[in-house]
């Protein structure tokens, strides 16, 4: 019998009436809150759920267990764990089961397996970012689109039949002579005719898609966090000149395209988040420093890309493997930080380092390699973030690279693989609550809210409905009018110190375990900020900024609590999640009444 989504677990009131993610000024909110990632990429979530439908005798694992079992075993796992998105495609690139067959065909039990991840992570509290399609990959990428295409020449299969492998085809593969070839046939897929037009109908064919087991429109599901337009887009300058504008068009074209049948969900390119040729910041490129060029001429223009009309935040990956670079931490600190900049200067959006991922071989990896290679990196990266994060800055989160999910026993660990039990899962139980606490203290929970631009597609909060968009639009602002008014009187709570602020107590002398609400901590922790800001500010130093001595511990590392506050450990936004054994304020939960009346 094969599986269906959870039903186990109850969704909780706050998840039936799940907002939009949307965005105001640099911050990702739900609902009236800030929104920050802690995310993680699981590209294969796909294949894992199709297999339960068209290879149902075949189980996978170690724990013999189907594919749909693993789906939901992991979104769950990944919840109790604090993540809070999971970025996965929206095709696959399984050769044996392809989302599109054919150019507009689709599978039924492909888009089956993706309204079960969908279902399934609705049903665990965790939301995805979707990407319509890849650049590196055969199946379900740029490459099988030309191939399609009647507009475009047809490939010399002789020479170069189509490159299908395991993993992302990489020029190592492919002598000069083809990289060439297949450079010259990729950058044709942002120009061609037939290419653009079969991309926009499989654009239009996942928005208006209706899952199966929710009901639900994709395009009216904010259990989706947001789509990316292309995984990883590249053209190279050095065999199309002209390919940098090529892409922009095809950017600036497809985004329009989305924002007709979509005006609510998020959307982003994808990119990798190279700068282009003679960008002021060029320099921040791997290899830039050393003179090469290479990242500038793979055609992506960060600023340029992003400032795409329909575009809501910008987005970037860190591959220093990949980049060939050996210092990744000063590396990946620097990377970050400009781009942080000029997200907030230049282009005045959220950012999100969407894909960051550290090689450890061979896969993979000892405990020792771990904590050695790998762990220093990720340490980094939470690092950066937290900073950003403490200083009400532009980048709002982050999303590693990948989660480990072998779906058969045959099948090889990765070089890039994460385990639950790694000890680099230490760190990202860290970064949750160190996270949650930045969000449950940030000004936009205390602070007034200022209604969002609504000519902003991006800014729209109600769900879309049925195209034309100037329809969607008119209902879209009397839903922002309610949203806003809902806000103000949430606000008023907070103000009034009755937000959510749980934190952990013991009590008779340590045996009882409980979770309290106590606002007035929040409230006074944020209270305590603001003053010390204040009076930074009134006496200026120019060694540190004001907001840096107020919310940044740089020694630690961490979210420091004024001298005026007394130490209060972890702080959670709900009961529940400062119970959760592990992850909450206790190792082993909160005591339950049985175990307390087992100790008189």
């Amino acid at each position: 019998m094969l599986s269906s989504p959870s039903s186990s677990y109850g969704k909780t009131t706050e998840q039936e009436n799940w907002p939009f993610i949307t965005v105001q000024g640099t911050n990702f909110m739900e609902g009236c809150r800030p929104f920050f990632v802690t995310g993680i990429n699981v590209d294969n979530l796909f294949e894992a759920a199709v297999s339960d439908v068209s290879r149902a005798a075949k189980y996978q694992g170690p724990e013999r267990i189907s594919g749909r079992d693993m789906v939901r075993n992991l979104l769950q796992t990944a919840s109790k764990k604090g993540l809070n998105v999971v970025r996965t495609w929206a095709h696959t690139t399984d050769p044996s089961h392809p989302l599109q067959d054919r150019p507009g065909e689709y599978a039924s039990d492909a888009f089956e397996a993706l309204d079960y991840v969908i279902a399934e992570a609705e049903a665990a509290g965790v939301r995805v970012q979707l990407s319509f399609v890849d650049m590196w990959r055969y199946r379900g990428g740029i490459a099988e689109f030309i191939d399609w295409s009647t507009t475009a020449p047809k490939r010399d299969v002789d020479r170069y039949p189509p490159l299908i492998v395991e993993g992302d085809v990489t020029p190592e593969m492919m002598t000069e002579e083809r990289q060439q070839y297949e450079n010259i046939r990729r950058a044709l897929f942002y120009s061609d005719p037939d290419a653009r037009a079969m991309y926009k109908a499989h654009v239009a064919a996942i928005l208006t898609h209706k899952n199966m087991f929710t009901g639900k429109i994709y395009r009216e599901d904010p259990t989706i966090f947001g789509f990316g337009l292309i995984n990883e887009p590249r053209c190279e300058v050095k065999d199309v000149p002209e390919c940098a504008d090529r892409l922009q068009s095809w950017i600036e074209e497809m985004a329009a395209h989305f924002r007709t049948y979509d005006t609510v969900h998020l959307l982003t390119v994808g990119e990798e988040g190279f700068y282009g040729l003679d960008d002021q910041s060029e320099i921040a490129n791997p290899g830039a420093a050393g003179g090469s060029r290479w990242a500038a001429e793979s055609g992506q223009d960060f600023i340029r890309n992003h400032q795409a009309a329909g575009i809501s935040y910008a987005a970037i990956h860190a591959w220093p493997d990949n980049w060939f670079l050996n210092d990744n931490g000063e590396f990946i600190t620097q990377w970050i930080e400009q781009h942080a900049q000029d997200a907030e200067k230049r282009l005045h959006m959220p950012l999100l380092l969407e894909e960051v991922g550290k090689k450890v071989e061979p896969a993979p990896g000892t405990p020792s390699q771990l904590k050695l290679i790998r762990d220093p990196v990720y340490k980094t990266v939470f690092r950066a973030v937290e900073h950003s994060m403490a200083l009400f800055g532009t980048l709002q989160g982050s999303m590693l690279w990948q989660m480990e999910f072998r779906l058969y026993d045959q099948s090889p660990s990765t070089p890039y693989g994460i385990k639950f039990e790694d000890s680099t899962f230490i760190l990202v139980d860290k970064h949750v609550a160190r996270v949650k606490t930045y969000a449950l203290t940030h000004p936009l929970v205390f602070d007034p809210l200022s209604p969002p631009d609504t000519g902003s597609p991006q800014n729209l909060l109600a769900s879309a409905s049925a195209v034309p968009v100037e329809k969607a639009a008119v209902e879209n602002n009397n839903a922002v009018e309610k949203h806003f008014s809902m806000c103000s009187a949430e606000k008023a709570a907070l103000q009034a110190a009755q937000s959510p602020c749980w934190v952990g107590k013991t009590v008779a002398l340590g045996w009882i375990r409980r979770c309290s609400n106590l606002p007035a901590v929040c409230k006074q922790i944020h209270t305590a900020f603001d003053e010390a800001v204040k009076t930074t500010t009134t006496t200026p130093t120019t060694a540190t900024p004001a907001a840096q001595i107020s919310r940044w511990d740089d020694t630690a590392g961490t979210l420091a609590a004024p001298s005026n506050v007394s130490s209060v450990g972890k702080i959670f936004g709900s009961k529940e999640e400062c119970c959760a054994a592990e992850s909450g304020a206790f190792a082993t939960g909160c005591s339950s009444f049985s175990s307390v009346s087992s100790l008189f």
